[in-house]
């Protein structure tokens, strides 16, 4: 079952096919960057510092240890009513676990699993869009380019993850609205809602959905 549907099969030429790599590789040229170059450090000798950063890592760590039963993070000490998860919730930590139980956890690790996480959106976004050389150029230099990427790149805060889910579903977004499709639809609407879980903002992700009128908004 191809939810995409069959279209014209399109063989990329080799400039897309090197500005597809180069995006692909693009976080880890930025990631590169920031610690080698700018701060002069490896970037396994990165670890969480601000308070974010160590609630999101420790939380992970004890997630990854302990399952569900790891305690409680909370603030004020105001335990949740649901859970053992603090005020930022499950969604994130649920990522990064994943991404833990897989590679293991180290005071690293979110800075790998974010450039990891980014490739992975653009690998994706570049299968499913085929977008032109000329947009992949366009993309390429955004992504090399853009301050929060830059900035956030070597930290252990959750921008990058969040970058990442935005460009698959700006990528199935894309899709859909250029070739419909029910079975994209329901896709679209499951992905927002587990995304939604990572940062509730997200819920207004099903705005273009809901007011898209292309294929009369059913699922048959």
């Amino acid at each position: 079952m191809n939810i995409f549907r069959k279209h014209e099969i399109s063989k990329p030429d080799k400039t897309q096919l090197l500005l597809g790599l180069l995006l692909i590789v693009s976080p880890w040229i930025v990631l590169f960057f920031t610690t080698i170059v700018i701060t002069h450090h490896s970037v396994f000798e990165s670890g969480p510092c601000w308070s974010d950063e160590l609630s999101y890592w420790h939380e992970t760590l004890s997630f990854c240890q302990k399952g569900f039963d790891f305690g409680y993070y909370t603030i004020n000490e105001a335990l949740p009513k649901c859970l053992s998860f603090g005020t930022h919730g499950f969604g994130a930590v649920s990522v990064y676990a994943l991404f833990g139980k897989i590679f293991g956890w180290k005071t690293y690790s979110i800075v790998i699993a974010n450039s990891f996480f980014l490739s992975l959106a653009f690998l994706i976004s570049v299968i499913i869009s085929k977008v032109s050389s000329k947009n992949l150029l366009s993309m390429l230099l955004f992504s090399m380019s853009f301050t929060p990427l830059i900035l956030f790149s070597s930290t252990s805060m959750t921008e990058l993850l969040n970058f990442s889910v935005l460009i698959v579903y700006v990528g199935l977004l894309y899709v859909y609205f250029k070739r419909g499709g029910n079975q994209l639809l329901a896709l679209l609407l499951v992905f927002c809602t587990g995304i939604s879980f990572i940062r509730i903002i997200y819920i207004v992700l099903f705005l273009p959905l809901l007011l898209n009128r292309k294929d009369g908004f059913r699922i048959d």
